[in-house]
């Protein structure tokens, strides 16, 4: 029996929006491994409503919140896009910016954590397959402006690794995600 690939909207939403394995998934990435490890998740609705007929709507692959209020979005994108860059970043921003209302708090503002699987190489020149962006200083990059902007990126095609050279649970997700359509049980 063939298995769908993950790569795939549907097969990807299908699988990853059971909580329990989404938590599974997220826990095993660098910034959740032995800290700030995700002990339970609620799956929320993933329109990003637009406040005006001008905006572009947006509806991610998978949107959720943990129990100390960060939020998640998770968005596989099997095909090539030249401003996928702006465009994690848009989503980014629309989702941290409608986290608060008229009159509430800036310190009510969650950390966002933006997760990208891209099936097509978007760093051409480089080697390394996993992204991890934040917002620093460039003088000083161990600086950090804020916290809150967390976005990651995965290009599948570049993660090389066969079976038995996997070493970590975030390596093993990797390659589900890459070779799922290919694995015949």
């Amino acid at each position: 029996m063939k298995l769908l690939p993950l790569t795939n909207d549907f097969t990807f939403k299908a699988v990853f929006a059971e909580e329990d394995i989404l938590i599974d998934f997220l826990n095993s990435f660098p910034e959740f491994r032995d800290r700030n490890h995700i002990t339970s998740l609620k799956i929320l609705n993933p329109d990003i409503p637009k406040d005006m007929n001008t905006e572009k709507a947006i509806i991610l692959d998978i949107k959720a919140i943990d129990s100390l209020g960060n939020k998640f979005l998770i968005e596989m994108q099997a095909s090539s896009q030249l401003h996928f860059p702006e465009r994690a970043l848009y989503y980014w921003s629309k989702l941290y910016s409608k986290s608060i209302g008229k009159g509430e708090d800036y310190t009510k503002l969650p950390k966002v954590y933006s997760f990208n699987f891209v099936n097509f190489l978007l760093f051409q020149k480089e080697v390394r397959f996993y992204w991890s962006f934040q917002v620093s200083a460039k003088e000083q990059p161990k600086i950090q402006l804020t916290q809150d902007l967390n976005i990651s990126i995965v290009e599948l095609p570049k993660f090389n690794l066969d079976l038995e050279s996997l070493k970590n649970p975030f390596e093993y997700w990797m390659y589900v995600l890459k070779e799922a359509g290919n694995l015949k049980k």
